[in-house]
């Protein structure tokens, strides 16, 4: 069993992996992955600290959901404004 920081970094760890292949599949450019892979592995640890601290899933819930909005609307404008 992994506990305390090891388990946040572990968590982050594993959160980042998943999005660093879908992040790969959409652009040949590994600048804009590893940049992007940093955002979401310090997201990844913040809200696996969130749930240690707080032993609710709703925080990072609601917060995962508001990122994936503000990502949107980036893309959003990026494509069609």
């Amino acid at each position: 069993m992994v506990s305390g920081t090891k388990a946040v970094f572990l968590a982050a760890m594993l959160f980042t992996l998943h999005h660093i292949i879908a992040l790969a599949a959409y652009t040949a450019d590994w600048g804009v992955v590893l940049l992007g892979s940093l955002g979401v592995f310090i997201a990844g640890a913040v809200w696996s600290w969130c749930y240690l601290t707080y032993r609710t899933l709703w925080s990072s819930y609601i917060s995962h959901i508001l990122a994936d909005l503000a990502i949107a609307i980036v893309g959003w404008h990026l494509l069609f404004g």
